[in-house]
């Protein structure tokens, strides 16, 4: 570990999004430093880590790695996602990623679909099987067809081969299945080996995903054969999860081992690369209501594990992946998305503020005691990460494929006034501008363009495809 320098290169000239122009002048919040990072962090991937190629794919580096992850560069545009259906030049760079990750999997390598990151030559940086990318892979091109209604990726030809791609990724999995109906990883998000063949985090990835995936493969390709096959992939890993991935743990109950062999040995911990333990509703594995899930969750958040870190700046997950006891900031995300409890998210806001050395950019490994001591000055997937968690969480915003957009801001003492002044997008909704202020997150009043609003207990207030001028007061 070294001390590093808040160092970060100059934006490119282009791509440009004109909706993420808009968010980043647009954007008021009471928490002055914290509106700063955001307006830091949300550009960052698309000014400093994208690369377009002239076929129309996109070419993403990590950051001050200068190789492409499937998972990570998935990860990077997932915010920008959700801006996509209001920005075609957004949204063409994000089907340029898509473009490219498919590429990955086509590529002449037997093992492609599973290989961790790439050179611009498309041959791998490192040869590392990691089967998450896959599932980062579906959740991305479905998330896109979803917000944006374009298929166009899902029919080209060659190496862009959306469907081949796929089949490809399909008999992996199916082959890399274990006698427990759970996948096998040779390796884990932090591109670290394996104790233990089945890493739960990535199995549950893959398991809300792949039901993606068969949609995907009934209404795009009218292929229900691969369907089913993705049915029954995600059924199977449930299964070997239920009955093996579990522990009876002494203090905390039944809580989910991080890997297991299926013969009773079990490994303890988690990491804070996502997917994670923490990140299981963040997944959409299960809900952040679910018993085993709240049991696992107050483990991993406590010394019992063995990457928890804690200082005088901050306490959370930390990996393996670095020497020492470290807070990666990725994990304190994650705590915050997946809570729904103003006061935890505000403290969370509070020791992301702390750790990031006063640079407004979020670091990987970050010692708690002196956040000066920090690995990765340049690292793009938590700087997207933080972008989306100030945009679920603080101005609320959440898109729910099939139901719509809502807003349902989770205020606090320092975020007690988010205002979004000029019109953005997110999801199926247009012309977004938000006026929010409270304490708190349950809606004391609401309307929409003037008129009272009706409040889903859960979701929040629903938006319309068109314009809208939100506003909305909170309570405890």
């Amino acid at each position: 570990m070294v001390l590093a320098s808040p160092a970060q290169p100059q934006p490119n000239p282009s791509p440009s999004s004109s909706e993420l122009d808009d968010y980043i002048n647009g954007i008021a919040v009471s928490d002055s430093y914290a509106q700063q990072t955001f307006k830091q962090c949300l550009p960052n991937t698309l000014q400093t880590t994208v690369r377009p190629q002239p076929d129309g794919s996109t070419f993403v580096i990590t950051g001050d790695i200068p190789a492409m992850w499937v998972r990570d560069s998935c990860a990077q545009v997932n915010p920008y996602v959700y801006m996509a259906a209001g920005d075609p030049a957004l949204a063409k760079t994000i089907r340029g990623v898509i473009m490219s990750n498919v590429g990955h999997f086509n590529a002449a390598d037997p093992d492609a679909p599973f290989i961790n990151s790439w050179k611009s030559d498309n041959t791998p940086w490192e040869r590392k099987l990691e089967p998450d990318g896959v599932a980062y892979l579906i959740r991305l091109t479905w998330l896109y067809w979803k917000v944006t209604g374009d298929a166009s990726w899902a029919h080209l030809q060659g190496g862009y081969d959306a469907r081949k791609a796929f089949d490809r990724a399909v008999d992996m999995l199916k082959a890399h299945a274990g006698s427990t109906g759970m996948v096998q990883c040779d390796y884990r998000p932090s591109d670290d080996r394996t104790k233990y063949p089945y890493l739960i985090p990535t199995n549950m990835f893959l398991a809300a995903t792949m039901p993606k995936l068969a949609e995907m493969y009934s209404a795009l390709w009218q292929d229900q054969a691969r369907a089913g096959d993705c049915r029954n992939i995600a059924a199977g890993i449930r299964a070997g999860i239920q009955r093996y991935g579990t522990h009876q743990h002494p203090v905390y109950g039944t809580i989910w081992a991080y890997e297991v062999d299926g013969k009773g040995g079990a490994l303890l911990m988690d990491d804070a690369n996502i997917p994670s333990l923490l990140s299981v509703p963040y997944l959409e594995y299960c809900p952040a209501a679910d018993p085993v899930y709240q049991n696992t969750r107050k483990f991993v958040l406590s010394p019992a594990d063995p990457s928890y870190a804690s200082g005088s700046h901050g306490a959370g997950v930390g990996s393996p992946h670095t020497w020492g006891k470290k807070v990666w900031p990725l994990s304190v995300m994650m705590q915050a998305l997946t809570t729904d409890d103003p006061k935890e998210i505000q403290g969370l806001l509070k020791e992301l503020d702390s750790l990031d050395a006063g640079t407004h950019y979020m670091h990987e490994g970050v010692d708690p005691n002196d956040p000066a001591h920090y690995s990765r000055p340049w690292f793009a997937w938590g700087n997207s990460l933080y972008a989306e968690l100030v945009i679920k969480k603080e101005l609320g915003l959440n898109y729910y494929p099939g139901d719509g957009t809502y807003v349902k801001p989770e205020l606090n003492a320092d975020w007690n006034r988010v205002n979004m002044k000029l019109p953005v997008a997110f999801g199926d909704a247009l012309g977004i501008k938000l006026d929010l202020s409270g304490n708190g997150s349950n809606i004391t009043s609401a309307t929409v363009n003037g008129l009272a609003a009706v409040v889903d207990p859960s979701k929040g207030v629903k938006l319309s495809g068109g314009a809208s001028d939100v506003v909305i007061r909170t309570g405890p």
